[in-house]
């Protein structure tokens, strides 16, 4: 029979009676409810901008299982403990992709402020606001389960989080932003129309837009 392995985005295991332990295998899952979260926005919304982070995520999560492959370092002994020792540990995929989708959130907030600068214009309800923040202590608990539970040393963490961040800048700024410049075009192309996609990514509170639209008789 050939080798079985897990599937490592979200296998996870923790000590007994360990209530610490339980979150931190909760804050393990984390990266995979991006994944999922993300999906059911674009195909909820069908937001242009939700795709591109789609992608991002993607190619972000192929270039670390690439490093990994390549850097080929062991994980901890501790990952005896939760029985994963036959794959690599350098970088952390799971802080990767934490701190990608953080990096993504929190620049294109920024973008979104910047373009209502010097405005009346609310950018984004109390409740958008904090779905923003919140990444930032989402991803310190991704990372800090990672090496609490044993599967990964404090230094494969470390790589990960800086990987997310510097590959969810380049997305950012490199592919998301210059992209953004063909939205208007793609939502008025016939398969635009036809797939009803959007770009709502500079508007200032695009919930408020769509509650008074709904509210309109």
């Amino acid at each position: 029979m050939p080798f079985m392995k897990p599937f490592s985005l979200t296998y996870v295991r923790y000590p007994v009676d360990d209530v610490f332990g339980f979150f931190a295998a909760l804050a393990s899952l984390m990266p995979f409810c991006v994944i999922v979260a993300t999906f059911g926005a674009f195909f909820a919304r069908r937001e242009l901008w939700d795709l591109g982070l789609l992608v991002g995520i993607l190619a972000n999560e192929v270039l670390a299982q690439f490093l990994k492959h390549v850097i080929d370092e062991p994980r901890p002994d501790s990952c005896a403990l939760v029985d994963f020792c036959k794959t690599s540990g350098m970088p952390s995929s799971h802080a990767s992709l934490a701190w990608f989708a953080c990096s993504i959130a929190v620049l294109n907030f920024r973008r979104r402020a910047a373009a209502h600068l010097g405005t009346q214009n609310r950018v984004l309800d109390s409740f958008g606001k904090i779905l923003v923040m919140v990444h930032v202590p989402i991803a310190l608990a991704v990372s800090t389960s990672r090496v609490y539970l044993g599967y990964h040393s404090f230094a494969q963490v470390a790589a990960g989080s800086v990987l997310g961040l510097v590959a969810g800048a380049a997305w950012h700024f490199f592919v998301m932003v210059p992209f953004a410049s063909l939205f208007t075009t793609l939502e008025t192309s016939p398969l635009g129309e036809f797939l009803g996609i959007r770009d709502s990514s500079l508007v200032a509170d695009p919930e408020n837009v769509a509650r008074k639209a709904l509210a309109a008789p």
